[in-house]
């Protein structure tokens, strides 16, 4: 579907559904090397959208989840916006990979996503509390050819506050073809306030 989506930016929706109620936890926003392989080379939280914007999001995928059947368990969702139009790509009743599920989730909102869907396996789920979900910011970056930009801020993104993990695997950086995040070249970040990536590594730079 992505091939043949035009233009846009690709964002991701984490929603945990029990007993048929489905709960919007985060919306992730996507950076993809596009066609032809379409591979993820980052997420970050919250997605950079209008209220009005994710507003649609939740209450189109909120639908679109009773629709398809799902009453219980965690789903990830991909979608596209293109004009401010949303274009389903595909329905994964799983949590999210690619460290979105955990850690960005817990780290961006500080709501348990993985234990709550653990609840909802055992029938002991008791909803979500809007008002305890935290306004953080986290994201991931994987260090790639396609990304070699980001290596001099990779090389000492340890020694900045927000850094909450690095993963060197590789001294060379490598071509991504398929979704592989964990056995590449990454590191996650977490703050209170709003980090600029790219300017961060264009000072170093």
């Amino acid at each position: 579907m992505e091939e043949y989506l035009d233009g846009g930016i690709e964002y991701s929706v984490e929603s945990l559904t029990y007993h048929g109620t489905s709960y919007i936890i985060q919306i992730t926003e996507k950076i993809s090397s596009g066609p032809p392989h379409c591979v993820e080379l980052g997420h970050s939280q919250p997605a950079c959208i209008s209220k009005v914007l994710k507003k649609k999001i939740i209450e189109t995928i909120s639908e679109a989840l009773e629709k398809i059947g799902v009453t219980n368990g965690p789903c990830h969702t991909e979608i596209k916006i293109i004009k401010d139009e949303i274009y389903l790509i595909e329905f994964n009743a799983r949590p999210g990979g690619d460290h979105i599920a955990w850690p960005l989730v817990d780290l961006s909102t500080g709501f348990h996503y993985i234990q709550a869907a653990i609840k909802i396996a055992c029938n002991d789920f008791t909803g979500v509390d809007y008002k305890k979900i935290k306004q953080r910011y986290a994201g991931v970056r994987f260090v790639t050819e396609q990304t070699s930009y980001l290596k001099p801020l990779f090389d000492v993104c340890e020694k900045f506050e927000w850094c909450y993990k690095k993963n060197e695997i590789h001294e060379d950086l490598t071509c991504l073809k398929n979704n592989d995040g964990y056995n590449t070249n990454y590191f996650i970040y977490s703050s209170d306030k709003p980090i600029d990536i790219d300017k961060i590594n264009d000072d170093i730079c």
